[in-house]
């Protein structure tokens, strides 16, 4: 009932080449623009329960006068989400190129990311690493507290509905179960009503249980997306939560993500992340306790549970109490002076650091870096040095400070983009005043440009390693010189996490208005990628 490869719309303007997929209201093609020599996809308002297609001429047609005036109201329905979707401008919400109406139905044209959906992805690929997951999530989560924004939820977030791009970046589609709502949070819009399940929370399921306005519902599917790209499992269907609980997730994934599923994926809307800032914090947050169901209660309630307490290291010596008496006045400066000596000497000696890692897995962050000393410049042989030492830290292994991009104070924890710095950021901060390496450290050091970050991934070896207690890579360059990035982990708000496995550090240049070109690593891969500005990230400056 599609449309054959070879159909020309708009009069030749769009060439259809193959079916990329069919749900209940429309169909999917890969289009080629003729004019501009482009990829395209195109959707076609088709309800096949409704709706049937003359394959000469390619004209739509409905069966009874009943059937005629659903389709006809939900063609209507279908060609305003398009001029709706067409006015969200994001870089994760697929853009509408062009809309129009031919053979008695509609069609929209959109971007085409040429990689196929995360669905398909998972297919191929099975689950993905933790580190990539959160990448996919965080966009999404950016794309829907946009949409939040504009009194929207979307009620149909599931990988099928993400698109890939050739930069492995996420890109969100169909709205077409998607409400709009007033100031009061009251429905607007009627769409139809569709459940993915395993996707769709118990509201959902319910006449009038999205009729008022709640990010929670789209916090829950977001939830059992990243279940999914965990585990390439569909999660549990809602009532299956409710009654069960979910089921146990892999023992590598993350104590703050872990938690941030199990709370997402609620039965009780109440009992949800009530906005994505929220979403984010916990997923940011390392410290949550696990989750208990209490089956004593009507209804779920989660209950912390109590850590026990923590086993001494093997061969670990007993501490004895400390002493009650005091040292002498003879002993304190004795002890002063030992201590000034001893740090003379570190201090004189600490020209390089190229010693074998430690054994120890435990990261250390200094408690009061010092941030306006500079590192010492290293030479990899790149176009730049490196310089030895994270900006707010006074050694390789120490973590340092975590800021917003930027942010040359490096005291904004805010969570909103227009504060870093505005609007519209310049294209390349560095050596400029937005530039934290260069106010902090001085005209000599900078951070480093998008290419110069690239640059260090392709020419040089990387070996994750534990250095002085912090987990992290030492990074060879081809001079043989190398440096030390600690796994300093994210900031969100005020929130930090993923310390000691994750590394995120800044480069000055901007890759669109919301969003900067970013060093992003775990214990398995790294990479140049993007994030949110207002993240909180490392910065490791260079110098020439």
């Amino acid at each position: 009932m599609q449309l054959q490869s070879g159909t020309l719309l708009q009069g030749g303007k769009y060439k259809i080449e193959t079916v990329l997929g069919q749900g209940g209201f429309g169909i999917t093609y890969l289009a080629t623009q003729v004019a501009l020599e482009r990829k395209v996809a195109i959707k076609e308002f088709f309800m096949k329960e409704h709706c049937n297609r003359d394959v000469a001429t390619s004209h739509v047609s409905v069966g009874s006068q009943g059937s005629q005036e659903l389709v006809a109201r939900f063609r209507q329905k279908f060609v305003k989400e398009a001029r709706m979707i067409a006015g969200l401008n994001h870089p994760h919400i697929i853009r509408i190129i062009d809309v129009f109406e031919e053979n008695e139905t509609a069609y929209y044209v959109m971007e085409y990311t040429g990689n196929g959906s995360l669905a398909e992805y998972l297919k191929r690929n099975g689950a993905v690493r933790e580190s990539k997951a959160l990448h996919y999530i965080y966009q999404l989560a950016d794309a829907l507290k946009f949409i939040h924004q504009h009194q929207m939820n979307h009620l149909d977030i599931k990988p099928g509905n993400v698109l890939l791009d050739n930069n492995n970046n996420a890109t969100l589609i169909d709205f077409g179960l998607s409400k709009r709502y007033d100031g009061e949070g009251h429905q607007t819009s009627t769409t139809p009503i569709g459940i993915s399940a395993g996707y769709a929370p118990m509201e959902q399921y319910k006449q009038g249980g999205v009729s008022t306005f709640s990010p929670a519902t789209d916090i829950y599917s977001l939830g059992a997306t990243l279940y999914k790209l965990l585990t390439n499992e569909t999660p549990p269907d809602a009532s299956d939560v409710n009654d069960d609980g979910l089921p146990p997730l892999p023992p590598s994934i993350s104590q703050s993500t872990a938690y941030t599923i199990e709370k997402a994926m609620q039965p009780r809307r109440r009992d949800r992340p009530q906005s994505i800032d929220e979403f984010l914090s916990l997923l940011t947050n390392n410290n949550k306790p696990s989750m208990q169901y209490n089956e004593e209660e009507s209804e779920t309630t989660i209950i912390p549970s109590i850590s026990p307490k923590a086993e001494e290291e093997p061969g670990s010596p007993n501490i004895p109490p400390k002493r009650a008496n005091h040292l002498s006045n003879r002993e304190i400066w004795l002890i002063a002076i030992l201590i000034l000596l001893v740090t003379s000497i570190f201090v004189i000696n600490k020209t390089s650091y190229n010693v074998p890692a430690q054994n120890s897995d435990t990261a250390v962050a200094i408690e009061n870096p010092i941030p306006n000393l500079p590192a010492q410049p290293i030479d990899l042989g790149l176009s730049v040095k490196w310089a030895s030492w994270n900006v707010g830290a006074s050694s390789p292994e120490d973590y340092g400070g975590l800021y917003g991009w930027a942010d040359p104070t490096g005291n904004n924890t805010s969570t909103n983009n227009t504060d870093y710095p505005n609007n519209n950021p310049p294209s390349n901060i560095c050596g400029t005043n937005y530039d934290i390496a260069h106010i902090k450290w001085g005209e000599n050091w900078r951070l480093p440009t998008k290419n110069e970050v690239l640059e260090l991934c392709e020419k040089c070896s990387w070996k994750w390693t534990s250095y002085k207690g912090s987990n992290g890579y030492m990074i060879t360059g081809p001079s043989g010189n190398y440096i030390f990035l600690p796994a300093v982990g994210q900031r969100y708000g005020t929130n930090i996490g993923s310390q000691k496995n994750f590394g995120y550090y800044w480069s000055g240049t901007l890759y669109s208005t919301g969003y900067s070109n970013y060093l992003s690593f775990s214990n398995t891969q790294y990479q140049l990628s993007f994030t949110l500005r207002y993240l909180g990230c490392s910065v490791r400056p260079v110098s020439k």
